[in-house]
């Protein structure tokens, strides 16, 4: 189970993913959050949907 931050995360880069700004790796990087975290990944945040909840 995911935390809800990562949630958050996972939802608005599927919602944004279009093959430009959001790429289809970027929402793997997202899912498979545990396995990079010693590493530094950056990922795309759009957060007009995060400030609306």
């Amino acid at each position: 189970r995911l935390p809800y931050s990562i949630r958050i995360l996972l939802e608005s880069a599927i919602r944004n993913c279009d093959e430009f700004q959001v790429k289809k790796a970027d929402v793997e990087k997202i899912i498979d959050w545990e396995n990079t975290s010693p590493k530094q990944v950056e990922i795309p945040f759009k957060p007009a949907r995060v400030l609306l909840q």
